[in-house]
């Protein structure tokens, strides 16, 4: 009797010591991992070819171990809210030296989202003993280029905010790679806020049309701006994007349509006014050519 009950007590100490761990089981490497997710939903942690993250830190672990194919292009955005500078370290790399293959992280000068000189992208090396890169916040484009020679094994990026702005984000999904969708921010017809500073990644598999359905914005003082970038394929090696067309006020009168075959760059970005306006809305859908 005395050898049950301390057995029983034994199994209830274990329930109340495990309650509460949030972890999975990383069967390649054999131990346990925090989940992608933070409480609030915000994701900060990728293994896809191209995503969004958004919070204070995370990582990109793409084919860690693994071999990778030839032409990758994968794009990663990072928002990292009140950031005024991001951290980006490559902790493992499994790219061969004497590739073409690399890894670039782009970023706006003084938070200028409007404008594509003010568009810079630096290396983030692989062959090299410091493989890290401080670039200005609050919101980072990570990507991955892999020629057609010999392929290598993938890597892991870690990232983390340094310093304090204020840049609010109204949501946390910024990267969209379906054949169709919409953006619409601020959602729920939320006005937007002052100082925002906000990018979206489109890279559908196919060529789309896109369209503008409505901006709402205010070119008083500084100005709000709406921005559509392109980087096409032919330019993917090469650093900088293309302006495709850009908006600022609500005085549009005709809304435009764009085809694209690559990938776009949403840019959005708001003065210290702020203001009652409803932002921008953009739907997208398979080109029939």
């Amino acid at each position: 009797m005395k050898v049950t009950l301390i057995f029983l007590l034994l199994i209830f100490h274990h329930i109340i010591c495990s309650k509460g761990r949030h972890y999975t089981a990383d069967r390649k490497q054999g131990r346990p991992v925090h989940l992608a997710t933070t409480a609030t939903g915000k994701k900060t942690l990728s293994t896809n070819c191209g995503d969004s993250l958004h919070g204070p830190s995370g990582s990109i672990i793409y084919k860690r171990g693994e071999l990778y194919n030839s032409n990758e292009r994968c794009t990663w955005i990072v928002h990292v809210p009140n950031a005024e500078s991001i951290l980006f370290k490559l902790e493992e790399n499994g790219i061969i030296q004497s590739t073409e293959d690399f890894i670039k992280v782009g970023y706006f000068l003084e938070s200028e989202f409007k404008n594509e000189d003010k568009f810079r992208e630096v290396d983030l090396k692989h062959n090299t003993e410091d493989k890290s890169v401080t670039v200005p916040g609050p919101v980072a484009f990570v990507r991955f280029f892999s020629d057609e020679n010999i392929n290598g094994l993938g890597f892991r990026i870690d990232f983390g905010g340094i310093g304090n702005n204020t840049y609010p984000f109204k949501f946390n999904r910024f990267y969209y790679n379906k054949k169709f969708g919409m953006i619409q921010y601020p959602l729920h017809g939320e006005p937007y806020s002052e100082f925002e500073r906000v990018a979206f990644v489109v890279k559908p598999p196919i060529p789309i049309y896109m369209a503008l359905k409505f901006y709402e914005g205010n070119c008083d003082d500084f100005g709000d701006y709406l921005t559509i970038y392109q980087r096409s394929s032919e330019g993917w090696t090469k650093n900088g994007l293309q302006t495709v067309a850009q908006f600022c006020n609500s005085s549009t009168t005709e809304l435009p349509l764009w085809t694209f075959s690559c990938e776009v760059i949403i840019t959005f970005q708001t003065s210290a006014v702020g203001g009652s306006n409803n932002g921008f809305q953009l739907i997208w859908v398979p080109s029939k050519s």
